[in-house]
């Protein structure tokens, strides 16, 4: 019978969905396809570090409209002048930096006006240009593939071939949104449906239809169904009036008892209770804040909305409206679940029906003014909160007990409310709590229980269709994993906020009023081809009794917990096999209850075409779709911080992969071009990686997991903006341009707004921001569209506005590429991203010479000093440190970090500040003294750094690899005999080499032959050279050592009346370091100096030890790979080769080697006096001082000009002028190491550094006060320094106009400043800045400016010019004199050329040979490295106790808790010395016992055998009776001391306890530095050095242990103050700085002590 199903109601529309969005649970199938669910993890809670309230209002959408059209609710945004509190930046958002693609040229303008609203939710916006999905499809009309507003497919089309359709790297998914409400709604049908009774399946519109028997043909099957005679039809056309036949998307509804002609009621009539359950335990600014926004959400209610309000702390307050003028309360316990009799007593109590639930909106108004702030002075977290028995008693309340009453049995009816818990902590009190603190000893264990206890509790909600949302905020941690499970069962929400302000309002409301519906089950079939391998979504696989079965149904289900409109199911694909048919079909049915109590099945069919073609498939690829599905598979698996990074690195090969499986090949090369079918594509998932998704977000873990679990549940507008944001810039005129979202960096004059999902920021840039009129009118309109961007969105964004400077634009841009704008050529040097990414991951990056290392520090280094926990950047020496903090430093100082540098003859105070600035640049050899001086201080207020946060090394190797074999010493003097030194320098002159003694070079060695023994010994007429008691050989073989293997202008130099030690490797003077065991003493007794004392070691540490305190390291370099497995196996550190921005153009010749030294140096010059006539500027690199002044002298003779660049004083003051214009036309320089020299050698010349030279000249005089005592050297008397330059330097006079604007420049800063005021260090800090392009307000400061940029564009006609002349005779010609111990060595500066003599043998063969003895050459030195860590290991174990025991000294406020502690272990070490414990009683021997005791403690006087006896019957008792005595001894001793002089006992305990340890510690050490020496000697015996030096060194620390609380108690006890008329300070001179000056050592603070 042809007649169609009857109309629907016209007042019935689909069920109404608001945005919701569901935590889910987690869940694993062993069997395909796997349904996942996020699951949140617990993370360490930490306060977040930006804290920024909202700035403006969001508008609030009204109530959604019910079927007849009716409205209901206001707009309460008036409410919402919450008082300004304390909010917390919950997700900050984390930007794209470089894109894939650039930005338009010409932007086309999109208006936006403030009438208008962008489009969010449905229909999609398609940013890659695709059409807008049609939503009906009539049968027979048109056969073209199309998807469902419902259903977003990553690709229309399906390919055929299995091996290219399955590419996991991209993959093919759906994004399926079942309760998504779009207009016109789908068809209704009020009729039971017709389906597949083999499979399941629905009719639809793409079913075969027999019209002559009404049989259709199931799309999924194929098999054959009868219609009972309804689908016989005379012709197709015909078909079109059966909805299900022509539309793709279908409701089957059917009313409560399935009878026709339902009639619905409005949505205000059917409003689901509310309940809200309020945390008691809040502060007063917490409160108004929630206060605000709770009579804001009432005043949004409709009338007749019935409410419930109970109230959690301790205890659980249930709030009465039965009397309608009044609020009362009945109280429940919070430690227990509430009784079914307690809740009959509840409502029931007084025999009359009392109200918890109830429309009596005043009262409600009346409770929450009534509300007070907590009282107690606990810390947030540690109140009593019983959340979980709060949401149990609403929950009983809301199921209701049944109750026997004289009119008859009254039954609650139960069932549809809402519960919404406002909480401000985590639930620690009561069923389902966790402890306060998580140090606790079973919070592992109780967190589990509560856990599971809340995923019942939700359970028990959803049964009687109860929601539970519980909406968090303020500054302490929730626990998010304990309350996620709770919301998620019940088919809630989990949502952190700021603070209880606006935002939380809002979401109050747009929960409230979520139509959800709830018992939702999702079905998932497709065609035999496909197979759903993964579906990510809110709910849990469905059992097989809650869904009807079919014969061969092969269908997935999921259990909904509810039915919202923003939630998404992710479906990941598959192709069994390669495919056969035109199509592949899909249908999707949801089945639920909605808010009319009808049950709805909501069945969507689509069908996709097939294809053959690679290219065709390319270009159905939806590639925001599939952006969105790739993030979700990826995030799905990014549980913790650390799978984050993972990801990270898998989206990055994600990319390649595509690019490898899809692209082309270039030509001539190994990479792939990217298809550009899916251009956008790697654009968003450069987002993904770089972005908050995937953990790179400032605040605690559990906003990490909340953001995870609302993008995996999210819309697909929502997860598009979550991962790509969308930048919106403003115009005049009020229209917006959409632009990248990275070209907001770039936009400084201009007012951006930028939507990224969870968050809506308008931007100002700094020239807006300056100009407050129209700063105004901008910020008004990108408030207004910011607020339709927000409408009906949940959760509601927050809307942050701000300036450029402000700190939340920091975490805006952090990521974004602001240094565009700052530095010009950033965008264009893919190395430099490549090199910060490498080095935020906690790498080292090997970088190129000239491919800006210095300035690529800048990233992570601004990156990680976002935490507010500090960064250090390490150079080599003062002066790189000095400039790239004045360089670079400028990066982080304009967005808005604070930025210090540490140099050497800072006080303690500046240096405390500097370590306390967001970022430091620092010296290695500053820090690890800084560190050990640190553990030498005697008061709390000597310290002056900070916790160790992130590191970076610049040149890593020459710190950690070339400075590793010595390691940090603080040391102290100690008496020797000086003559002795005299003595043994006359012998070792007269020994004779070979007879007396030899050497061992390469170990570095002397040994006494017989004869020398004989002669040293009649010599100093003495029996045994090693008798102990004289210790004769140690002199003398430092003496022979002195004479044979330093060697004065190589190993040091000799300034005034010191010897300096010269770095082997960099060939700097190592300003303050001596040799020690003597060694230092006998070079000064040969040269016929002063002798200085000898030192003891007060404190060491290696570098290697040093360094792996960071818990993040990272360092940069330009020669790094050759030593990769040294830093792997020592630091843990991987090395990273970028590549270079340009391809390298340098020529590497191969080594030529002659027989001897005198014709190499001949054939040096002879190449340099060749290539100087050339015009190509050369750079020679020799190994030693001593090379580079030979080399120096026959130049000079040849008539060659150069430059000689070594450790010498009157060459290190002119180093960077001269490595500055080693570029230069005929410029010839002699340079020992390069490493660490951080200056370019530009071709033709530095004009900057010209023009700075030539403006110093000018400055320093009039502003610089002179120096007196300074020694340059000990031929001649220091002249008066003037910072003159040699004039060959500059390429040209200067005009009259450009000196004159010097002058008056240095004029106004002599008045300004001075005349000669300043330090140097000062002045040459301010010229720097002058000379940068840094910001500057200073008057003075912008003249110099003026004058220095004239100076620069007159230098630069020269320079210019000279740079063509230099470039086209070759570049920059580099020979090396020798190879060094290291290849890497070479690499620096040499990059290897030249080796010469008489003779010249050059081939490939010999470069290998050298290649592998330098080879061999480093691993020895790298055994020597590791020998000196191993050892200094077993050393840094001991030195981490000591320390940590003498800061815990230092910092304690009362020691009393020590001291106690070491007077009963010195008391068990003297019982246990006297009286053993197996010794019988009897056999006491209580005399020997109590002489000891008393020796110790004269207190103790009192103690007699037979006290000790009648107290005691075991040796436990008397141990305790012990243990008592001596605490009592320490009370009574307390006492007396505080009478004498208050306070003063804590200042002598910490004295005591700091002096001891420093004293001890110094003898450990020097003890085992004795051990180190003679372990060597057991290897004759076949015992491990290593292992023995082990064993020593532990039994020397726990007598050294034992000792320390001996000593200190002992002291403490004997401790006698003497009140001494003046006081005077006595001088501890102990400590030796680095620099071998005394160190400021404190006061002893007793004044004066007596002992006993």
């Amino acid at each position: 019978m042809d007649t169609p199903s009857p109309p629907p109601h016209p007042g019935y529309t689909a069920a109404v969905a608001s945005p919701s969005t569901p935590t889910p649970h987690p869940e694993r199938r062993p069997t395909p396809p796997a349904f996942s669910s996020p699951v949140s993890t617990r993370f360490s809670p930490q306060r977040p570090l930006y804290e920024q309230p909202p700035l403006s209002s969001s508008r609030t959408p009204s109530s959604l409209s019910s079927g007849d059209g009716a409205q209901t609710g206001s707009n309460p945004a008036s409410q919402f002048s919450t008082p300004p509190g304390p909010p917390v930046f919950s997700s900050p958002l984390r930007p794209a930096a470089v894109p894939f693609r650039t930005s338009p040229a010409t932007p086309q303008p999109v208006p936006f006006s403030s009438g208008s609203s962008l489009p969010t939710s449905s229909p999609p916006l398609y940013t890659n240009g695709s059409y807008e999905l049609p939503v009906h499809h009539a049968a027979g009309v048109d056969e073209s593939s199309f998807e469902s507003p419902y259903v977003l497919f990553s690709a229309h089309k399906v390919l055929k071939h299995k091996k290219l359709a399955n590419v996991p790297s991209l993959g093919f998914g759906a994004l399926v949104s079942p309760g998504r409400e779009v207009a016109p709604g789908p068809e209704v049908i009020q009729r039971d449906p017709h389906r597949c009774q083999n499979c399941g399946a629905y009719a639809n519109l793409y079913s075969e239809i027999l019209i002559g028997s009404g049989q259709w043909q199931c799309v999924i099957c194929k098999k054959l169904n009868s219609s009972d005679g309804e689908y016989i039809a005379p012709s197709k056309e015909d078909l079109r009036h059966w909805p299900e036949l022509s539309s793709s998307a279908i409701d089957y509804v059917q009313t409560g008892n399935k009878r026709p002609g339902y009639i619905p009621v409005s949505d205000s009539r059917m409003t689901a209770p509310i309940f809200l359950v309020i945390d008691e335990c809040l502060d007063e600014a917490h409160l108004q804040h929630l206060q605000g926004s709770l009579h804001a959400f009432v005043d949004s209610l409709p009338p007749t909305t019935r409410i419930g309000i109970i109230t959690y702390g301790r205890t659980v307050s249930v709030y009465d409206f039965s009397e309608g003028s009044m609020a009362s309360a009945d109280v429940l316990p919070g430690d227990k679940s509430p009784s079914q009799e307690s809740i009959k007593a509840l409502i029931y109590g007084t025999g009359i029906y009392l109200s918890p639930i109830h429309a009596s909106l005043p009262v409600a108004h009346t409770v929450f003014s009534s509300l007070r702030p907590y009282k107690l002075k606990l810390p947030e977290a540690s109140r009593d909160r019983c959340l979980g028995t709060a949401v149990e008693v609403a929950l009983a309340i809301i199921q209701g007990p049944s109750a026997e009453m004289s009119r008859g049995i009254i039954k609650r009816p139960g069932g549809n409310c809402r519960i919404l818990v406002c909480a401000g902590g985590p639930n620690t009190y009561g069923p389902g709590s966790v402890p306060h603190s998580f140090s606790h000893p079973n919070y592992a264990y109780m967190e589990r229980k509560a856990m599971k206890w809340m995923e019942h509790l939700g359970q028990e909600a959803h049964r009687h269709d109860t929601v539970v949302d519980i909406l968090c905020a303020g500054t302490c941690p929730v626990r998010v994993p304990i309350l996620q499970p709770l919301a998620k069962s019940s088919g809630g929400v989990l949502i952190l906020h700021d603070d209880f302000g606006e935002a939380f309002g809002v979401n109050l409301q747009r929960a409230s009023i979520r139509a959800a519906g709830s018992h939702g089950l999702f079905e998932i079939r497709c065609s035999d081809d496909i197979l759903v391998t993964q579906v990510i979504g809110p709910g849990e696989e469905a059992p097989a009794d809650v869904h009807e079965t079919f014969k061969n149904d092969s269908s997935f289900c999921i259990q909904m917990h509810s039915v919202e409109e923003t939630q998404t199911f992710t479906l990941s694909m598959e192709t069994k096999g390669d495919i056969k048919n035109d199509h592949v079909y899909f249908q999707f049915v949801v089945r639920y209850s909605n808010v009319y109590q009808a049950d709805i099945s909501r069945v969507i069919t689509v069908r996709l075409r097939t294809v053959d073609s690679v290219s065709a498939y390319l270009g159905s690829i939806q590639e925001d779709v599939a952006a969105v599905l790739i993030t979700k598979r990826t995030l799905l698996h990014a549980r913790t911080a650390s799978d984050a990074v993972d990801m990270r690195l898998t989206v990055d090969e994600r990319v390649k992969d595509i690019a490898v499986k899809f692209g082309s090949q270039l030509p001539k090369s190994k990479l792939y071009r990217f298809p550009k079918e899916l251009s956008s594509l790697p654009e968003n998932l450069f987002h993904l990686s770089r972005g908050p998704l995937l953990g790179n977000i400032v605040g605690h873990e559990d906003e990490r997991s909340v953001l995870r679990n609302l993008f995996l549940n999210a819309s697909y507008d929502l997860s598009l903006r979550m991962l790509a944001p969308r930048c919106l810039m403003h115009r005049e005129g009020g229209t917006f341009e959409e632009l990248p979202a990275y070209d907001l960096a770039m936009q400084s004059n201009a007012a951006v707004v930028l939507d990224h999902g969870t968050d809506v920021f308008i931007w100002l840039g700094a020239e807006l921001a300056a100009q407050e009129g129209k700063s105004a009118a901008a910020l008004a309109a990108c408030r207004t569209l910011a607020e339709e961007l927000t409408e009906n969105r949940f959760p509601a964004p927050r809307i942050l506005a701000f300036k450029v400077l402000d700190l939340t634009s920091i975490m805006l841009c952090k990521e974004m590429n602001i240094f565009s704008d700052f530095l010009g050529y950033w965008y264009r040097r893919e190395a430099l991203r490549q090199g910060g990414i490498v080095l935020h991951k906690g790498e080292i990056a090997e970088m190129r010479t000239g491919e800006g290392k210095t300035l690529v520090a800048v990233l992570p280094a601004y990156l990680n000093a976002l935490s507010g926990k500090g960064v250090h950047v390490v150079t080599v020496n003062d002066y790189l440190a000095r400039r790239d903090c004045e360089w670079v430093g400028q990066v982080p100082r304009f967005l808005g970090l604070q930025v210090g540098l540490i140099q050497q003859n800072m006080s303690s105070e500046q240096r405390r500040e500097n370590y306390l600035c967001d970022i430091t640049y620092v010296t290695n050899s500053e820090l690890g003294f800084d560190y050990l001086r640190d553990n030498l201080a005697m008061s709390i207020d000597e310290l002056v750094l900070r916790d160790f946060n992130y590191c970076v090394i610049d040149e890593v190797d020459s710190i950690l690899i070339d400075e590793a074999r010595t390691p940090l010493i603080i040391s102290g003097p100690a008496e020797k005999p000086s003559d002795r030194y005299y003595k043994a320098a006359k012998i070792a002159t007269a020994f004779e080499r070979d007879i007396h003694y030899t050497v061992d070079e390469k170990q570095k060695t002397i040994l006494l032959t017989e004869q020398g023994y004989e002669d040293a010994e009649e010599i100093l007429d003495i029996k045994d050279l090693y008798d102990p008691r004289e210790q004769w050989a140690s002199y003398v073989l430092n003496a022979i050592k002195a004479k044979e293997l330093f060697l004065s202008d190589v190993n040091y130099i000799v300034r005034g009346k010191e010897v300096l030690i010269v770095d082997e490797f960099t060939g700097r003077v190592m300003q303050g370091r001596r040799w020690s065991d003597g060694l230092h003493q006998a070079v000064e007794a040969k040269e016929g100096l002063p002798i200085q004392n000898e030192t003891v070691t007060l404190a060491s540490i290696s570098y290697q030890n040093f360094f792996l305190q960071f818990p993040k390291l990272c360092g940069m370099t330009g020669t790094a790979a050759t030593e990769s497995t040294e830093f792997e196996s020592i630091y843990k550190l991987k090395v990273t080769v970028v590549p270079t921005n340009k391809p390298m153009i340098r020529k590497d010749e191969s080594d030529v080697v002659f027989r001897a030294a005198t014709g190499k140096w001949r054939a040096v010059v002879v190449e340099i006096s060749r290539m100087h006539k050339t015009g190509r500027p050369v750079l020679v690199g020799t190994t030693s001082v001593e090379q580079s002044d030979a080399l120096s002298e026959q130049l000079r003779e040849a008539g060659i000009p150069h430059e000689v660049l070594n450790a010498k004083p009157e060459n290190v003051e002119r180093e960077a002028e001269i490595v500055a214009q080693s570029g230069r036309l005929g410029a010839v320089t002699i340079a020992t190491n390069m490493a660490g020299r951080g200056t370019d050698i530009i071709l033709g010349g530095n004009a900057e550094f010209m023009a700075r030279l030539k403006l110093r000249e000018i400055l320093m005089l009039r502003v610089v006060k002179p120096i007196e005592g300074v020694f340059v050297s000990v031929k001649k008397l220091p002249p008066l320094k003037s910072w003159k330059v040699n004039e060959s330097l500059f390429p040209c006079e200067l005009s009259k106009g450009a000196v004159s604007l010097a002058k008056d420049a240095v004029e106004s800063a002599v008045k300004t400043w001075g005349q000669r005021s300043l330090t140097e260090l000062e002045a040459e800090e301010r010229l720097s800045y002058a000379c940068e392009k840094g910001p500057t307000q200073d008057e003075v400061i912008a003249k110099l400016r003026d004058a220095f940029k004239v100076i620069v564009e007159e230098y630069k006609v020269y320079t210019q010019e000279e740079r063509r002349k230099v470039v086209s005779a070759g570049g920059l010609h580099v020979v090396g004199t020798e190879r060094h111990e290291s290849r890497r060595i070479d690499n620096q500066g040499m990059m290897r050329a030249f080796r010469v003599e008489d003779l010249p043998i050059e081939s490939k063969m010999l470069t290998k040979a050298l290649d592998e003895a330098q080879r061999k050459v480093e691993n020895y030195f790298f055994d020597i490295r590791k020998q000196l860590f191993e050892y200094d290991d077993v050393l840094n174990s001991q030195r981490d106790r000591v320390y940590a025991e003498r800061r815990r000294a230092l910092e304690s406020d009362n020691l009393q808790s020590l001291i106690i502690e070491y007077a009963e272990l010195t008391m068990d070490d003297i019982l246990e010395a006297n009286i053993g414990p197996d010794t019988a009683k009897e056999t006491w021997d209580l005399d020997k016992l109590i002489a000891k005791l008393q020796q110790y403690c004269y207190l103790l006087n009192d103690l007699t055998p037979e006290l000790l006896e009648s107290k005691c019957s075991s040796y436990e008792e008397l141990r305790e009776y012990l243990h008592y005595r001596g605490r009592e001894a320490y009370s009574q001793k307390t006492e007396m001391v505080e009478k004498q002089a208050p306070g003063l006992m804590k200042e002598a305990e910490r004295f005591l306890v700091l002096s001891n340890i420093d004293r001890l510690w110094k003898e450990h050490l020097q003890a085992l530095k004795f051990v180190q020496q003679v372990v060597g000697l057991r290897g004759y015996a076949q015992r491990d050095p290593l292992i023995e030096y082990k064993l020593e060194g532990y039994n020397l620390f726990l007598e050294m242990m034992a000792q320390l609380r001996r000593n200190v108690i002992y002291s403490v006890y004997q401790f006698q103050p003497v009140m001494v008329k003046n006081q005077q300070k006595v001088d501890n001179s102990r400590k030796k700085g680095p620099k071998g000056k005394e160190a400021d050592t404190n006061t002893n603070p007793i004044g004066a002590a007596q002992a006993a």
